[in-house]
């Protein structure tokens, strides 16, 4: 039986895929997601915690999934492309890392430094959030 919680919260909008990831480090297996503006209260929403494999929540749980829902990064199509790099499948990685190994090439016949692979995604996430 599948665990059902309504929260209530000022935030309006939420990146999906860091509010997931914010709610999961409390209840591993929860899905967060807005239903829409407060009846009664237009400058807040509603969202539903879905819980597949408990019957209910503990205070502790909910107290830590208000607060996700509370501080979530707000959606922007920036914090949307940075968080697809952290989530992007082996090919792109892939091709990616070997991008920078041929930089690397060239960077080490110029006498320079390396880059290393944190700091090259840390740049796409960078260049990302700029675009």
């Amino acid at each position: 039986m599948s665990a059902y919680l309504t929260l209530t919260s000022p935030t309006v909008s939420a990146d999906p895929l860091l509010l997931s990831a914010a709610a999961r480090v409390s209840v591993s297996d929860v899905v967060v997601f807005r239903l829409g503006s407060h009846p009664t209260n237009a400058s807040l929403s509603l969202w539903r915690c879905k819980s597949p494999s408990r019957s209910s929540f503990t205070a502790g749980e909910q107290a830590a999934l208000q607060t996700a829902i509370d501080t979530a990064v707000p959606w922007s199509l920036r914090a949307c492309a940075q968080a697809c790099v952290d989530t992007w499948p082996l090919d792109i990685k892939a091709l990616a890392l070997a991008l920078l190994d041929q930089i690397n090439v060239l960077r080490t016949q110029a006498g320079l430094q390396v880059v290393t692979v944190p700091t090259a995604l840390a740049a796409i996430r960078t260049k990302a959030g700029q675009l």
